[in-house]
Order: structure tokens, then C-alpha cells, then sequence
């Protein structure tokens, strides 16, 4: 009787799959979309673990992640999904039409952990602008990148906003670019252990994360530092870069037909 009953609610037993990320990566783009995961898979429970620090997959922890750098990373197999951008974004209600306005608004940071030739600043952006009369020590510090975002929405200032993290406010109009050029940043993968490939629930992210991915770059034509780009350092490791999703591919609302103009250091650029 009780091997019967064992079985039976095996079979109704709901499957449950973590992924970590960021607090940002979680907070922008991970639970906007958690509806997809629910509907395409009733039978596995998502659970979502924002976190700061790097989570080891092999302690069950999480089951997988999505991590922001250039693979490989030890022990994991790993997916590139999208690279990443900074581009100079804001609230449409500041009015910031040209680069020469910025002396005359405040400058959001996000305080980075990890510094290195990718790492945006305002500092850096404005050299390769050619801006100048800007002081780009000046304005508020946040160390949260989401905190930074909310920030720029409620119109405190301007950031160097992560591409993929705002792609749905700058979609539906909450947040503007309105002007070039962008920093390339690094990418983003999707990755687990490598014992764990057969995982239903790992699976089914993986099929979640890629949905009607076509993995392109809308906005300003991101530079490249110190002469290499991300993309070239990814493939260094074997990984082949994708690009970010287009904005009418992740739109199911009636922004769909909407796309920006796309414009770079030397003029208009092609969408890849």
C-alpha cells in the first residue's frame, strides 16, 4: 500500500529548478518573464536566487546561472545568451537631447566591484566621446545597479545603463537614449555543471532563456577598449558571441513594431 501511494505521488510531484543571477539581472529581466516559464512548464517549479557574490552550483545551492564575464568558467558548461552594452540613458522628462547637456544634470555611478578595461564610467565615456566641461567625478554613487536604474527612472539624472537590463523600459518609453556611442561591455551566459546536463529542470530554463531569442543589438554602436572587443575575447576561449535580443522579438505588447534609430561613433549602423 505504501509503494502505491509513493508512486502515485511521485507522479505528482512538482519538480522545482533555482537559477541565480544578480540582483539587476533577476530584478530586469529574469522575473518580467517568469509568466513564459509558468505556462510552458506547469510541472516545474521556478525559484529565482538573486545574489551578489558567486554561487557554487556544485553545492545545490542552485541548479544554474547566469553569469556576466568571458567564458570559460571551471567546471561548468556554459551558453553564451547576449552581449552586453552602457549607453547614456535617462528619463524622457529631463529633456537631455545632446552630449553638452549632461554639465547641466546629474550624473548617476554604479559603484563596481570589479574594475577592469570593460568597466563603464562616465569618465571613460566622455573621453572616447570627445565630451569635455564635464565634471565626471560629480553626481550620486549607488552600489546596487538596480538601484542606479530606479533611479534614472524617477528622473534623478543620467547612468550608464546596461543595455540588456533596460531594454523593456526603453521599450515602452520610460527611459530614453538619446545619444551614442555606447561602451561594449562583456556577455552573458547561461551556464550549469556538466554533471548535470540531462536535468529536466535545467532544460527547461535553458529553453525559457533562448525563447524567440534572436540575439540582436538595438541602440547606439557600442566601443571597443584598448583596441579588443568582449566578443574577440570570448572567442579567445572558444565561446562564440550572440548579440542582445531585439526588443520586437521580446515584446508581446503593442511596443512590438517599435525600433529605435540606430546610430554609432561614424554614423547609422546595421543591425547584426
Amino acid at each position: 500500500m505504501s509503494d502505491a501511494v509513493a508512486a502515485v505521488m511521485g507522479k505528482t510531484q512538482q519538480r522545482a529548478v533555482t537559477v541565480t543571477s544578480t540582483t539587476a539581472f533577476s530584478a530586469g529581466w529574469l522575473v518580467p518573464r517568469i509568466g513564459r516559464f509558468t505556462a510552458a512548464n506547469p510541472g516545474i517549479t521556478l525559484r529565482i536566487h538573486p545574489c551578489e557574490t558567486v554561487v557554487d552550483l556544485q553545492r545545490g545551492v542552485a541548479d544554474c546561472a547566469i553569469r556576466y564575464g568571458g567564458a570559460p568558467f571551471a567546471g561548468l558548461v556554459a551558453e553564451p545568451l547576449f552581449d552586453d552594452s552602457f549607453a547614456p540613458i535617462c528619463s524622457p522628462g529631463l529633456n537631455i537631447r545632446m552630449p553638452e547637456d549632461l554639465k547641466h544634470h546629474t550624473l548617476l555611478h554604479s559603484e563596481w566591484r570589479l574594475q577592469n578595461e570593460f568597466t563603464p564610467s562616465w569618465r571613460k565615456w566622455c573621453k572616447i566621446a570627445g565630451v569635455r566641461d564635464v565634471d565626471t567625478r560629480a553626481g550620486t554613487v549607488l552600489t546596487d545597479e538596480s538601484h542606479v536604474i530606479q533611479a534614472t527612472i524617477a528622473g534623478q539624472g543620467i547612468a550608464l545603463l546596461s543595455t540588456v537590463l533596460v531594454q523593456d523600459e526603453l521599450r515602452r518609453g520610460l527611459l530614453v537614449q538619446p545619444f551614442g556611442p555606447a561602451l561594449e561591455g562583456l556577455g552573458y551566459h547561461f551556464v550549469f555543471p556538466k554533471t548535470a546536463t540531462g536535468n529536466p529542470g535545467i532544460r527547461a530554463v535553458r529553453d525559457w532563456l533562448f525563447q524567440r531569442n534572436e540575439h540582436r543589438r538595438l541602440g547606439y554602436g557600442p566601443i571597443k577598449l584598448n583596441g579588443l572587443s568582449p566578443g574577440s575575447l570570448g572567442r579567445r576561449h572558444g565561446c562564440r558571441s550572440a548579440w542582445l535580443a531585439s526588443w520586437a522579438a521580446e515584446s508581446d505588447g503593442p511596443w512590438r513594431h517599435h525600433r529605435p534609430a540606430i546610430y554609432g561613433p561614424i554614423g547609422r549602423q546595421s543591425v547584426r
